[in-house]
């Protein structure tokens, strides 16, 4: 009975024993598995926040107008945008930005910020034009893990046109104190030499002669500013423009009877070909203007023959116009220009033919190109050395 007893307690000692062992190894599995679940949750929500990072990385290269490269450690482009890739066909996700932009100096750029851990901007030239590059390292999280990736990231900013801004702006200082100070120095000779000797001005045909000359100057500094106002109005819109279907023919006439003491002097014949039919949409006085312009300038370069006005079926330069248009022309038999002025010969100031002293402010043609831009057309020159120049120029059909 006894021994009973014994084995009794044994069996209730055994089984409770694997009874807590039991429950043990049920909590310790308990928490395994909790555990397993957090450790699934975070790298979950870390794989969220890798695809949201990505996602918004991508979403703001893809709005951006500048080139954007995410290179990796070895140089291979992880991410670009569609400026990258018109910039440089080949640069697509793998490939190693040597290998599609074929620029050590671009890519030496990138192993310096990698290398070096730090960001910074520089200039360099690519496919002819100047880029402002911003490098930077960046943490890229494209998977989740303990760690998160490095690279370098590239940013270019085209500044030739601003470069070209610059150029202009600086060259539009220097030519206009270039022509305000000509007529100046004219001017002050002028008045020392009177102040000088003024008895030479006692006689009146010499003050006759002086008073000419310093008009002249007078005139010539009035004619560069009205010109420089003028130019301004057009650049800035604020030229107002009243466009009505005019008769071409008589808008050229006017101008041919306006010129054509001046032509005779030169020993020029000036025709008027367009035919009667030819009606345009046009600022009757902004188109005399620029026809005018166009007429003495070539009076000036013209030594014989003659100077015509006329219509032809002339296309610009390029894609070809859209709607219906009128090209109308103003040929001359002069001295031409050469094809390489030919591209700079609508820029204020630039004058084609500085050697020949002929007189000036370099701005009519600059104001003509913006008033038949204004009227929704296109201008341009074709010419040959030593056979004439025609200027072209289209405006709407009336």
């Amino acid at each position: 009975m006894e021994i009973g007893w014994v084995v009794a307690f044994g069996l209730l000692g055994l089984c409770g024993g694997l009874a807590w062992h039991l429950a043990r190894t049920r909590a310790a599995r308990d928490a395994a598995e909790n555990a397993l679940r957090r450790a699934r949750a975070a790298e979950a929500e870390r794989e969220q926040q890798a695809a949201l990072a990505e996602t918004m990385l991508r979403s703001l290269a893809g709005a951006s107008v500048d080139p954007i490269y995410l290179l990796d450690a070895q140089g291979r482009i992880a991410l670009t945008n569609p400026a990258g890739e018109q910039l440089y066909p080949e640069a697509k996700p793998g490939v190693s930005l040597i290998v599609a932009s074929r620029s050590a100096e671009l890519d030496a750029i990138a192993t310096d910020v990698l290398r070096d851990e730090y960001e910074f901007t520089t200039e360099i030239t690519l496919n002819g034009r100047l880029f402002r590059v911003h490098a930077a390292q960046v943490a890229y999280p494209q998977a989740a893990g303990p760690a998160v990736p490095l690279y370098a990231m590239l940013l270019l900013r085209d500044v030739s046109e601003l470069q070209r801004l610059g150029r202009a702006r600086r060259d539009f200082v220097a030519n206009i104190s270039h022509e305000l100070r000509t007529p100046l120095q004219a001017m002050r000779l002028l008045l020392d030499g009177a102040r000088a000797r003024p008895e030479h001005l006692a006689a009146p045909a010499d003050r006759a002669t002086w008073i000419e000359r310093f008009d002249g100057q007078v005139a010539a500094l009035t004619q560069l500013t009205q010109e420089l106002y003028d130019l301004s109005q057009i650049e800035s819109g604020q030229l107002p423009m009243m466009l009505r279907p005019e008769a071409l023919r008589d808008l050229a006439a006017s101008v041919i009877e306006t010129l054509a003491p001046q032509a005779e002097r030169a020993g020029l014949r000036l025709e008027n070909l367009i035919p009667d039919a030819s009606l345009a949409l046009v600022d009757a006085a902004q188109l005399k203007r620029v026809l005018s312009n166009l007429i003495h300038n070539a009076i000036k370069f013209t030594e014989r023959g003659g100077i015509s006005v006329l219509v032809s079926d002339a296309r610009p330069p390029g894609a070809p116009r859209e709607g219906d248009f009128i090209t109308l022309g103003v040929r001359d038999t002069g001295a031409g220009i050469s094809r390489e002025e030919q591209p700079r010969i609508f820029e204020r100031f630039y004058k084609a033919d500085r050697a020949r002293g002929k007189s000036g402010t370099g701005l009519g043609l600059a104001i003509a190109k913006h008033i038949i831009e204004r009227h929704g057309g296109q201008i341009w020159v074709e010419s040959t050395l030593g056979r004439g120049s025609t200027f072209w120029m289209t405006v709407p059909a009336g």
